[in-house]
Formats: C-alpha cells, structure tokens, sequence
C-alpha cells in the first residue's frame, strides 16, 4: 500500500538515508521532510541527488523544531493527515538538550493527534540512554538507576520515559542505534559532523586509551544504512509494535582492533605539509566531546532486533567490510581543504 511517512532530523545523514529507502520501497511512496529554512540549499542539493521522479515525491515542510507544532503553519498540518508513519530523529546536543529534545518530542508527538491513518511512530533515540551502566544491557531496560556521562544522554533517556507512557494507545517503536559512522557501501557522511568526527576525536583526545589494557571493551559502531534499513523493517513490522531495539553491531571489534584499523585510516589520509598532520588540519571540525564510550565494557544485546530482522536480510556489516570506503571518503574530503 502507498505510504506517506513524516522524517525528522534533516539534514542528518540518517535522515537522508531514511528518504531514500522511503521511495525505493513503493513507487507510490511520498516523504514530507521537515526543513528548517537555514538547510534550503542542502535540501535543494539532495533534491537534485534524488533526481525529478523520486524528488517530485518528496515534500518540504517548513517549520522550527523548538517551536510548538514544530512550527509548522496550516497547510503543513493540513498534509500530515496522509501521514501512515512519523521516524522521529530531530535531536539536539548540548547543554541545552534535556529541555530541547523533550519539547521537540512532545511537538511531534502532539501531531500525531490530527494523523488518522497513523500505523506507526517510530522514535530514534540512543543505545547511550544506558548512561554509566556497564555489562550487558537488554533492549527494554531503562531505568536501572544509572547516571549519565552527557546531556544529550540524559534527555533521550527522558524522551524514552514519555515514549513509553503513550505505548498502550499509541503504536511506538523506539530503536537506540550506538554511534553511527557512515554508509558502509559508499563511505559517505555529512561532512564530519557525524561518525567520522566521532572517530577522528577518539585519536586526537584519547589515544591512550587505545592500546592499554582496555582491549577488551567493545567498540560500539553501526553504519548509517544499517540503521536506517533496520528501522524501516521494524516500522513496518507488527511484532515490532510497543517494543525497543537496539540497533548495534552484534559482534563488534574490541577496542584494540578498532584503533589498529583507525590507525590505517590516519596514515591513508596521509602528510600534505611537513608541519601539520592530518589531525591538526582536521581539527577545526572536531567538537569536545564524543559519544564513543572507551572507558566502560558495555555489550549491548540485540536479540530482539535479530530476530525480527532475520527474515528481511537486514544484518549488520562488520566495521572491517567497510573501513576502506570510509578512508577513502575521508581522503577525498581531506583534500579539498
């Protein structure tokens, strides 16, 4: 059946991706983005990617996320009455995140009151809600008195809480992928805003700890396109219905292994000048903090999601069957600067 499905979080890579998969799974599918004017050329730019056919069935809605109902106006509203399935992933991070991503959550999820033909609200949130935890974390716990290490943590945790309170009239499905890095068949990301800043801040902030004795704690990395392949799955999935997953690599490299690989990336990226090195040039994107978590042995089980993802061919690549596509996607964005 046609869907009409309401994406948040442009311009992230994950929200792109999700679009993508939107229109290549139905002809007839159409995506209703929501856009913040000061992203008008990006979203102009991936509307040319997309090419006439699949851009002539996505629509923008123009809006703020802070602002009540998004700040969308009326004829936004008016088109969201098509909407079968809202993926939610509009977050902010910082200091102010605990007081942002809860009224954007509880924006979007006030509109899906004027949504008749609603199957499913999908929301993104973080494996990382489990805060200072360590050992292993199941997919449905939440509240195990943990602390957080980052705002943006803590709020999602926050954001899961009010998720849950809706459930039992609301069909939700709520999916914590760990760090994303990018496409694992192209190596693209938005720039360095997303996974490969992650990595790169871990080798600049943190090399030590590395190569130490943590060898054995988990390296918790996932491909944007897993994500987004997973998600659509489990939207579409009754079973998947009033439940959480994690999206995560289930059989991820140690930490060790992880930086022998990184390493290779940095001497791939290579030496342009005899006085800087890769790190320093690279160093104008990287924020201060990371969401990579080196000092905890976390294992997060994804049983659930397995199972139900086993049936569609949806698996998670290993970081190895991609670090190359992300070194050369790095190396060619490297050297336009």
């Amino acid at each position: 059946m046609p869907e009409t499905v309401f994406i948040t979080g442009f311009p992230h890579l994950l929200a792109r991706s999700l679009t993508r998969l939107a229109l290549y799974r139905g002809p007839d599918h159409r995506a209703l983005l929501l856009i913040e004017p000061q992203h008008q050329a990006i979203f102009d730019r991936f509307m040319e990617e997309l090419g006439g056919e699949g851009a002539a069935r996505v629509r923008p809605l123009y809006g703020a996320p802070l602002a009540p109902s998004l700040g969308l106006d009326e004829a936004a509203i008016a088109a969201l009455t098509e909407v079968s399935r809202v993926l939610h992933g509009a977050h902010r991070r910082g200091p102010e995140a605990v007081r942002q991503n809860q009224a954007i959550f509880d924006a979007a999820f006030a509109l899906t009151q004027g949504m008749p033909k609603l199957a499913r609200f999908v929301l993104f949130s973080t494996a990382f809600v489990s805060g200072d935890r360590a050992g292993l974390i199941q997919e449905e716990e939440l509240d195990m008195g943990q602390g957080f290490r980052t705002p943006y943590e803590q709020s999602l945790f926050l954001v899961e809480q009010s998720a849950r309170r809706f459930m039992p009239h609301t069909p939700i499905t709520v999916l914590r992928p760990s760090a994303m890095i990018g496409h694992s068949r192209t190596g693209e990301s938005s720039q360095l805003n997303e996974g490969p800043r992650e990595l790169l801040q871990l080798l600049k902030h943190h090399p030590t700890a590395w190569i130490n004795h943590r060898r054995a704690i988990p390296f918790n990395i996932v491909p944007v396109d897993y994500v987004s392949r997973a998600a659509w799955e489990l939207a579409l999935a009754p079973e998947a219905e009033s439940r959480t997953f994690h999206l995560t690599d289930p059989n991820p490299l140690n930490t060790h292994q992880a930086y022998e690989l990184l390493r290779g990336l940095m001497r791939r990226i290579g030496e342009r000048r005899a006085d800087e090195g890769p790190l320093d040039r690279l160093r104008r994107w990287l924020g201060p903090s990371t969401g990579i978590n080196l000092s905890q042995a976390v294992t997060y089980s994804c049983a659930g999601a397995l199972e139900l993802l086993a049936s569609a061919g949806v698996d998670c690549p290993s970081f190895e069957s991609y670090a190359d596509l992300l070194i050369a996607w790095l190396a060619r964005y490297e050297a336009r600067f």
